[in-house]
């Protein structure tokens, strides 16, 4: 703006708020709201009611970009990247504009920033000039002269220039919008002033666009052959700070050569988010807390992420793993939907968000396997059942199957394609993807794609280089499967802010793509989800922190999403582009077909190849190649019987090697059985897989398959000091290598540990087919067997109703199932994909619980993992009796013949009343996909229960001294605080007995054993 200038300028006291246009498709303004997050962040639509068709043109940016560079603090905001227009369909209606900016500071537009929008409307008629106003010493393209021109100099002033440099009446202005956070300026005008200005509705109109710095006529931004500024010298060259089509700005020649049309478009960059979730299957109150917390300032939980992409209407892809899913289904809160964290409704929100009869951008789930272990440890048939199982669990709560989904994730990105010369280990991960009908997954660009495709090339292209490829933004087809890639150097960024927007990199990162005539290119992002709602995973305590990333994340996909040059995507969508021809938007140029690769090493991401010392192999055997590695083999791990295992570091412990380790775990299992792997015969991880496999085809082998599946969990993890990884130089090597030894994290050892567990429930399919087949009767056996492995006998009831199984530790039943008329073999005690509460094979009372077995003595603890004495056939051949250590507590059990219930008898002298815990948990299987939906409960004088409408029952009598107690501690809402699980206790004192049946009708004939014994 010039000085004197003011004299032009019109005040117009309502800029800055919504106009009510009401046949106007754009507001100038905030506009209406369009949503409050669930931290109470309330948004408005802003930039948002412009669309991509209204897109025009783009610019690129930065300090070398051919803007004018004033280094005045301000050269960012005068830096224009996209321009738009939009026209109201009714002749009497309006004409709207809008720029973005790279960088709008906060109050530019007060004295270092004018718009100058210059319309050639065709006319042959009206007055028209080359030269831009405002002393600007420019001329517009000559072939496009101007007839009108809008000069906006901040948001209440302006002027309306005719092209004899007269001026039209303010009334013909509509309002100016500025925003700092979004960098983009809106503002428009009435048709009526295009009709002033000779244009006949019809012809295209076209438009030189420019920014300056206020004051081009001697003052502060007048720009000269040496300067800027007053007195800097020849004062009539070009005074545009940034233009369209002219990287010159019309400097050298006093030309800006080019116009913009409204009639072009532009092209637009490719953006996808994802997020990855992954819990096992922990407390109800555990995976709440991960839904939404509240509890922190940062008001953080996956349900944040959801609410950004609902609010902003933009597409996200989702993974969840199958034990989230079933974690989350089970975490059931008294306020049902009214409550943020409730599981049930997030899993429904999903679910509504994923369907696009419901929605108007669906969001996209991502495939994978049911419990993230890493997929080259289980090649062939584990992975398959693995994804099997997934997939079936998708098709139940979602309605989706892997055809559907399209892509899946590879847990942790660890994948390979090279001949072992092993089986089943063969070293060919890409197969089992296919092979389980999906056509895609997610690699990364720094790693899988350089060390495979690139390794020649030294220009670093992640977070903090600048060496961005096309082919880093492109499909790759390996071995049949299309491989997006992370891309790290937007990745690095995705919680980055800056003025309430993407970081400036990130920004000019993707107008870049967008500028590219090649716009077969996709930028990835990717994170877990707890990090993404704000909880972030410290690998050095291996436990979330509380963060405000779902905060910056939110701003930034706010700032895409009112950013139409940027098309933010579901993966599965620009899969279709890439692969279907009868896609209107197919485009063949997505995809680099690499063929059959049968020389790829193991990869994975860049944290992750660092903590492992280059190969996963390190995690899992302690070497790679023959050579030793640094960490504690995996391979070699015996589990402990009872005791710590694990967590080295975070218990205090300085340990360097694996002697040291073993020296500093529990005792061991006596079997001395390793973990070992899938190559190897006489291991836990291979006996327990081919158990599996030869086990009956009934409901019980595939809760077998859900457990074995769920327990090898992100196998083989580890501890992790040293968080140093990004060396930014392709690893060669890492600036800061991990040389430390490294133990395995308990929590991984909760359930590896408790993989030899899968074999109670196999022997119970067998049973199941024994009863079919007849072999088992209606006559009650009495037996024991070592079915998990650790070297030490288990206990068995069984006729052709029920089995249950027991431990002498607690004297406790940890399993047993029915023979249901119409569900088939059930699982009706016992949570066997659930976490286990330890890494050995105590249940704990209390907070450290997170299963409940069944005839738990819960009286101070210390009796829940005591050895308790055990006595088959005692007092007759249908019983078990067993006897705590300090002789306080006999409890037996018996199965009458023919019948689906245990009498149970207490005789015991513990201070005040025992208290005894039943983990109700009727048709596991059914659990899993149906949390408490199927659940009910029914409470008479006699009897409680728990009822699944799926098929199955635990009833427990309330006679013979026995009470109930409606709230044990500990035991949270429904007293289903435990997962997959509802607690029943009841309590007795000196002699008590009572009855655990699969039916209620199972009760009818029971009597006392007192009357009996």
């Amino acid at each position: 703006m010039k000085a004197l200038s003011h004299l032009r300028r019109f005040a117009f006291v309502t800029l800055g708020i919504a106009l009510p246009l009401s046949v106007s498709a754009i507001t100038i303004g905030p506009g209406p709201v369009i949503g409050t997050d669930t931290a109470g962040n309330t948004y408005y639509e802003e930039f948002q009611d412009w669309s991509a068709s209204d897109l025009r043109a783009l610019d690129p940016v930065g300090p070398t970009s051919g803007r004018y560079n004033f280094n005045d603090g301000y050269d960012n905001s005068r830096d224009l990247a996209a321009f738009y227009t939009h026209e109201d369909p009714q002749p009497d209606g309006n004409y709207y504009f809008r720029v973005d900016l790279y960088d709008l500071a906060l109050g530019a537009e007060n004295g270092n920033l004018d718009l100058y929008v210059a319309i050639d409307t065709g006319s042959t008629t009206a007055p028209q000039t080359p030269w831009l106003p405002d002393w600007t010493d420019v001329q517009v393209d000559p072939a496009h002269q101007w007839e009108l021109c809008i000069a906006l100099y901040d948001s209440t002033h302006f002027t309306l220039y005719k092209g004899d440099f007269s001026t039209l009446a303010s009334s013909y202005f509509v309002g100016a919008y500025f925003n700092s956070e979004l960098d983009a300026v809106e503002f428009g005008i009435q048709k009526a002033a295009l009709y002033q200005a000779g244009w006949n509705g019809v012809s295209p109109l076209y438009f030189t666009v420019a920014t300056t710095k206020d004051g081009t006529n001697g003052g502060a931004g007048e720009i000269c052959a040496g300067g800027n500024g007053p007195g800097c010298g020849d004062t009539s060259k070009s005074d545009i700070a940034d233009t369209f089509k002219d990287k010159d700005r019309g400097f050298s020649d006093g030309v800006i050569n080019g116009v913009i049309s409204s009639s072009d478009t532009a092209g637009r960059a490719k953006y996808a988010s994802i997020a990855h979730g992954n819990q096992s299957v922990n407390k109800a109150s555990d995976i709440t807390w991960h839904i939404y917390d509240p509890s922190n300032s940062y008001k953080t939980g996956f349900v944040r992420t959801l609410d950004t992409h609902e609010i902003f209407k933009v597409p996200l892809n989702i993974h969840l793993s199958g034990t989230l899913i079933t974690a989350a289904l089970w975490a059931a809160q008294p306020g049902g939907a009214s409550d943020p964290s409730d599981g049930p409704s997030f899993i429904a929100r999903i679910r509504r968000l994923l369907d696009p009869s419901q929605t108007s951008v669906p969001l996209s789930l991502i495939g994978g396997v049911e419990a993230e272990q890493i997929m080259p440890y289980f090649e062939g048939a584990v992975n398959q059942v693995s994804m099997a199982r997934f997939e079936e669990k998708c098709q139940k709560v979602f309605g989706l199957t892997a055809a559907d989904m399209k892509v899946m994730h590879v847990p942790e990105r660890v994948i390979r394609s090279y001949a072992t010369g092993y089986s089943p280990l063969n070293g060919f991960t890409f197969a089992d993807i296919t092979a389980a009908g999906y056509s895609a997954t997610v690699l990364d660009e720094v790693t899988h794609y350089h060390w495979w495709f690139d390794s020649s090339n030294t220009q670093w292209s992640g977070e903090g280089g600048t060496e961005d490829k096309p082919a880093e933004h492109k499909i790759h087809k390996i071995n049949g499967v299309s491989c997006f890639l992370i891309n790290d150097r937007e990745d690095q960024a995705k919680f980055g802010n800056w003025d309430g927007g993407m970081i400036l990199d990130t920004r000019y990162t993707l107008l870049d793509k967008a500028l590219q005539s090649d716009q077969a290119q996709i930028t990835v992002v990717f994170d877990d989800w707890e990090a993404l709602a704000g909880k972030s995973f410290n690998p050095g305590s291996g436990l979330p922190e509380a963060n405000n990333n779902q905060m910056q994340y939110q701003r930034n996909i706010r700032w895409a999403a009112n950013h139409q040059w940027i098309e933010i995507v579901n993966l599965k969508d620009i899969l279709d582009r890439a692969t279907n021809p009868s896609n209107p938007r197919y485009d063949p140029n997505w995809v680099i077909d690499h063929g059959t690769q049968s020389n790829l090493t193991m990869q994975t991401y860049e944290w992750l190849k660092h903590a492992c010392e280059l190969s996963y192999d390190f995690w899992y055997y302690n070497q790679f190649n023959g050579s030793p590695g640094n960490e504690q083999s995996f391979y070699n791990l015996v589990p402990v019987l009872t005791g710590l295992q694990g967590d080295y570091r975070s218990r205090g412990l300085t340990i360097t090697n694996d002697a040291q380790a073993n020296a500093a775990d529990g005792p061991k299992l006596p079997s001395g059985k390793t973990l070992g792997d899938m190559n190897t015969p006489g291991t836990i991880i291979r006996d327990t897989w081919d158990d599996v496999a030869a086990a009956p085809n009934n409901a019980l082998k595939k809760l077998a398959e859900y457990m074995y599946v769920t327990m090898i969990y992100e196998t083989a993890w580890h501890e992790e000091d040293n968080g140093n990884y990004q060396s930014h130089n392709y690893q060669n090597p890492f600036t800061n290598p991990d040389t430390t030894w490294d133990g395995l994290v308990s929590w991984n050892l909760r359930l590896i540990n408790h993989l030899r567990d899968v074999g109670f429930i196999t022997y119970a399919a067998r049973w199941a087919q024994e009863v079919t087949n007849g072999t088992q009767g209606a006559t009650t056996v009495v037996t024991s067997g070592d079915w998990d492995q650790d070297g030490q006998l288990e206990y068995a009831l069984r006729n052709n109703k029920v089995l249950a199984i027991f431990e002498s530790r607690g004297g406790r039943m940890i399993y047993a199932f029915h023979m249901h008329p119409t569900a088939g073999p059930i699982s009706i005690i016992g949570a066997p994909v659930s976490n286990p509460s330890a890494q050995g094979e105590e249940e704990f009372t209390g907070p450290q619980a997170n299963r409940c077995s069944a005839l738990k003595d819960m009286n101070d603890g210390s009796y829940v993992d005591a050895v308790y004495a055990v006595q088959l056939n005692t007092p007759d051949s249908k019983s078990i009796r067993f006897v705590s250590p300090d002789g306080k507590i006999t409890k037996t059990v018996r199965l009458p013949d023919n019948t689906a219930r245990f009498d149970v008898s207490y005789v015991e002298n513990v201070s005040g009343a025992l208290y005894v815990r039943i983990g109700a948990s009727p048709n596991h299987l059914d659990l899993l996909t149906s949390g408490r939906s199927h659940l009910s409960t029914v409470a008479t004088n006699s009897y409680y229960g728990v009822m699944n409408s799926a098929g199955g029952a635990v009833i427990v009598s309330l006679d013979h001294g026995a009470s109930y107690n409606p709230t044990p501690m500990y035991a949270g809402y429904q007293n289903r605080n435990l997962p997959l699980t509802e607690e029943i206790e009841v309590s007795g004192s000196t002699s008590f007995s009572f009855a655990i049946a699969a039916d209620v009708a199972d009760l009818a004939a029971r009597v006392s054993f007192f009357e009996v014994y």
